[in-house]
């Protein structure tokens, strides 16, 4: 494990509007975890090269991003961007490869990935009532091969949860063994 990582990185994965960061929140302050996003590191270094923030140009930017500075590396930058309180364990919000999956085990002295399955038509619902957007916009992001790749994710997951609400997959989260003893 490299100085500064985590020695536990919970992480949250699943498609746009999958409620990845509304449970990412809740579980920082349930677990006084750390806390770091892709989409929130992405969107930083938009603004800092004027690119605009709809989807497919954050999207794009994410993987110009990991081929400029390779899977290991990107993840350190995020990780190291994001917020501590000095906890044994950080939340990652957003991880959309089974590239950047591996990239985080490689950090940490334990990884558990979640996954949040939900039905298309329900993110879109969420997308279009947290985000104001048009269906179109999210039709369109959710076709972008970034996005594409998230369900690559799922066969690896420690614990996939389907259709639940925030309460119940804190729940379940608490329960997996990996997290006994945090």
């Amino acid at each position: 494990m490299k100085a500064g990582a985590s020695p536990v990185i919970l992480v949250l994965s699943g498609q746009t509007g999958s409620g990845k960061t509304s449970l990412a929140r809740e579980l920082v302050l349930k677990l006084n975890a750390n806390f770091a996003s892709f989409g929130s590191y992405v969107r930083s270094v938009a603004t800092s090269r004027g690119i605009g923030f709809d989807r497919v140009s954050l999207q794009n930017l994410g993987q110009t991003l990991i081929e400029e500075f390779g899977p290991d590396a990107f993840v350190e930058e995020v990780l190291t961007s994001g917020q501590g309180t000095s906890s044994a364990i950080t939340i990652l919000d957003g991880v959309r490869s089974v590239e950047i999956w591996y990239a985080v085990q490689k950090l940490a002295s334990r990884g558990i990935l979640v996954y949040l399955d939900s039905e298309e038509d329900e993110r879109i619902r969420r997308l279009v009532e947290r985000d104001r957007l048009d269906v179109s916009s999210i039709q369109l992001a959710m076709q972008h091969s970034m996005e594409m790749s998230v369900p690559a994710l799922r066969p690896h997951a420690d614990l996939v949860l389907h259709n639940k609400s925030i309460d119940e997959m804190i729940s379940e989260i608490m329960l997996l063994p990996m997290l006994k003893g945090i």
